[in-house]
């Protein structure tokens, strides 16, 4: 068996035929992210028992990607960073049965690491124009920390009640990870222009953490309270989906000029998830009586277009 395995490998070598050199490439764009996640009862009424939704996240992108082909096997490594994160997040977290919307203006960063392998096949061998189908193979994850910031309304009120926004440790930090498959199409119709297409299906893994606080008064009650929890989940199989266009033009032998468009979208199945308060004697979040394990959906989607110049080797 295993001299069949190396007769195999000895076959695929020696037809293999396309090598392309390294490629360097640095890009900077425009990113928009949406967003937005809510919890329900782990009963069969499903309650609705808080939501944050962040609309409009606008982030400046810088992409580096480092791509090659050796006899036809396909390798890529891919980091992105985004910043700034500007926005709005509009926190729902129901309050002696009123629904609280606090309005947020977000801050923050992004990024990514993905490392691809695939093998190129030829679809066009022999004629002018070239077609290249790449199976790919591989493995990503994806960070974001946001902050939440003073609103133009930093508080509401809502009969003899008043909710006052805090900001000091308000945050959002999500980790997705885990393999992807898909497939790449390059398109070579000649001259100095190129293109391809490109999708993939992430099977992922995610750790949440939000942190949400906002004060109550209440003077005919005698009510100040302060409100601080952190909700954290963890999901098992969620769902990502990423492709892109890619636009190809050749300045020099060493300096290619390209033009990205990309689109990413997760989504998370109902799990569980714990939302822990905040102890002011212990100063620390506890889970004592009041933690509760209930569901939560959870979906990001992201467009970028981005500016890219390449290095060839």
């Amino acid at each position: 068996m295993r001299y069949l395995f190396y007769f195999l490998c000895m076959a695929v070598m020696g037809i293999a035929s396309n090598t392309e050199p390294l490629f360097i490439e640095i890009g900077t764009g425009y990113r928009q992210d949406n967003l937005c996640w809510e919890i329900l009862s782990n009963d069969k009424l499903e309650t609705f028992l808080g939501q944050e939704k962040y609309n409009g996240l606008n982030y400046l992108q810088t992409q580096c990607t480092m791509r090659t082909i050796m006899r036809d096997v396909y390798v890529l490594a891919q980091g992105t960073w985004a910043t700034f994160g500007r926005g709005k997040a509009l926190q729902n977290m129901p309050y002696d049965q009123r629904d609280i919307i606090l309005k947020y203006k977000t801050e923050g960063n992004d990024y990514s690491l993905m490392g691809v392998l695939g093998y190129q096949v030829n679809l066009t061998d022999g004629r002018h124009y070239k077609a290249f189908l790449t199976p790919l193979f591989g493995y990503a994850g994806y960070w974001k920390k946001l902050t939440k910031k003073l609103g133009q309304k930093p508080s509401i009120q809502q009969d003899d009640y008043i909710f006052e926004e805090q900001t000091q440790g308000n945050k959002l930090d999500d980790c997705w990870y885990g393999p992807i498959v898909g497939g790449d199409l390059l398109i070579e119709p000649g001259g100095n222009i190129s293109c391809n297409f490109y999708y993939m299906f992430n099977w992922l893994k995610l750790n949440h953490t939000d942190y949400m606080k906002y004060r109550v008064i209440n003077s005919v009650l005698d009510i100040d309270e302060l409100i601080e929890e952190k909700v954290v989940a963890k999901g098992v199989h969620d769902r990502g989906q990423y492709g892109g266009f890619k636009l190809f033009c050749t300045a020099t032998s060493h300096l290619n000029v390209n033009m990205e468009m990309q689109f990413r979208y997760f989504s998370s199945y109902k799990y569980q998830v714990k939302t822990f308060v905040y102890d002011t004697t212990l100063h620390d979040f506890v889970t004592t009586t009041t933690e509760r394990r209930d569901k939560m959906i959870h979906w990001w989607w992201t467009f970028a277009a981005l500016l890219e110049i390449a290095y060839v080797f």
